[in-house]
């Protein structure tokens, strides 16, 4: 239902509010009445546009286009001249370059799987084979497996892209919580992504 100019400019403000607070001071921490006060409503005005905590904080995820612009990084598409694994080296090393200055919203979406102890509603990480093969990752890989690029062998280009896509997911995640640790632990600097990324393009590379 379509709404009003005031309830809907209400409703931009609750969502943009709850944005602030998830991401300054976690999902966990952060009440429906906090949510309200910052949107400067009542408690009851934030539930009669949301349900729950966990359907606010679910509409923040898959409409926070921080997140889609991260996932849609890389500068070519399936129907330039380049292979499959040219576009899937090109996207990943573009995530290491480009991951930090996405680290709020790749945080919270971390925190939102976390909190609610299921995998993220956000497209671009879980989604049927129709909308796995419209991802950038998803075109690199069809692409490349038809191209003789990445190595075949059978492998379901759907599944493939997921996992991928989970792998390099995981990997972000790790590197945003705990690289001061793994650098103490190696007694040096050093960037664990985009190392693990370059072990995933060896992987795949025919």
């Amino acid at each position: 239902m379509e709404l009003s100019r005031t309830r809907q400019k209400q409703y931009d403000n609750i969502v943009d509010s709850a944005k602030e607070l998830f991401i300054e001071h976690g999902i966990e921490t952060t009440s429906m009445r906090d949510i309200a006060v910052a949107a400067g409503v009542e408690r009851k005005t934030v539930y009669n546009y949301f349900a729950s905590k966990e359907e606010l904080a679910t509409h923040v995820l898959v409409n926070m286009a921080e997140l889609g612009e991260f996932f849609s990084l890389g500068d070519y598409d399936d129907t330039d001249a380049v292979s499959g694994y040219i576009m899937l080296e090109d996207i990943l090393h573009k995530w290491v370059e480009r991951y930090r200055d996405f680290a709020d919203a790749l945080m919270f979406s971390f925190q939102y799987n976390y909190h609610f102890n299921r995998e993220s509603q956000l497209k671009d990480l879980l989604s049927p084979a129709e909308e796995i093969r419209k991802t950038k990752i998803g075109k690199a890989i069809i692409k490349g497996l038809e191209d003789g690029s990445l190595v075949a062998d059978g492998m379901d280009a759907e599944m493939t892209s997921l996992t991928v896509i989970r792998m390099c997911r995981s990997m972000i995640e790790k590197q945003l919580y705990r690289s001061e640790a793994v650098n103490a632990e190696l007694g040096k600097n050093f960037d664990t992504l985009e190392h693990a990324f370059n072990i995933v393009l060896r992987g795949l590379k025919a």
